[in-house]
């Protein structure tokens, strides 16, 4: 982090001329006097592609855009250039690139090929060594920490996955022998739980809420019990809805045979 602001700092005090960033710069940095904006890789949506571009033409000042892409990626670029000029007044332009000036950087390019190299070796070794730096703290720490380590209670989870899948799996199979008994018996609803009156034979003043039918279950049963009570809802909700079909078919056959005559 503290080697991205001393970039942005020389950026911003136009001591180097470029900025190489990823997408992590495209959010949320106003920075001034920026004129052109280059996408070495095709943004994988349009909000990416416009947060990329807004980093110039700031509060009304002008900039561009330059996007390079291959043949195989011409569709992408015109689908994000027509969603852009639909949201954004901008112009989009196309231009190819002579096939001479590609060789002659792409010569360029391969010139650098050993410095970049050295550049990034350079960075391995220094990843490297924080790497063992932060192992060796990493070690003394252990062992300067041994005893208050030692002596720290042994970590415990309430429940294993293994115990939570099988707490889900014996749900399941109750739920299913309760749905299979509903449909074969035509079982009844579970019985709700009725708050008995106070003595004296007063009730409670009105507006007070009424007590959970599942108060008092284990949490097992009271997952049945709501699964069954959906269960049972549905049911009786299908039922008369098709009565309801039935009566209005009934209805239209008398009207029609009424027609007829």
């Amino acid at each position: 982090q503290i080697d991205r602001m001393k970039s942005l700092q020389r950026f911003q005090e136009q001591q180097v001329d470029f900025l190489v960033a990823t997408d992590i710069a495209a959010r949320g940095l106003d920075l001034c006097n920026v004129e052109t904006v280059i996408n070495f890789h095709l943004p994988s949506d349009t909000a990416r592609y416009v947060h990329r571009c807004g980093r110039t033409a700031r509060m009304g000042r002008v900039g561009r855009a330059v996007t390079l892409y291959c043949a195989e990626e011409y569709s992408k670029v015109k689908t994000l250039g027509k969603r852009c000029c639909a949201k954004v007044a901008s112009t989009v332009l196309k231009r190819t690139v002579a096939a001479g000036t590609v060789q002659e950087w792409t010569k360029k390019i391969e010139g650098l090929e050993e410095d970049v190299a050295a550049i990034v070796g350079d960075e391995s070794v220094e990843r490297e060594l924080r790497m063992a730096d932060m192992l060796s703290a990493k070690g003394d720490n252990l062992q300067k920490h041994r005893k208050e380590i030692a002596a720290r209670p042994e970590a415990r989870w309430i429940m294993t996955n293994a115990e939570k899948e099988q707490l889900k799996s014996q749900d399941l199979q109750r739920v299913k022998d309760d749905e299979a008994e509903l449909e074969a018996g035509g079982g009844e609803e579970p019985k709700r739980i009725e708050a008995s009156a106070p003595e004296g034979g007063q009730n409670k003043k009105k507006g007070r809420k009424r007590k959970n039918p599942f108060y008092g279950m284990a949490p097992e049963e009271k997952r049945a019990a709501r699964l069954k009570a959906d269960f049972m809802a549905k049911k009786k909700a299908n039922q008369k809805e098709r009565e309801d079909d039935a009566v209005i078919a009934r209805a239209a056959r008398r009207r029609s045979k009424a027609a007829r005559k």
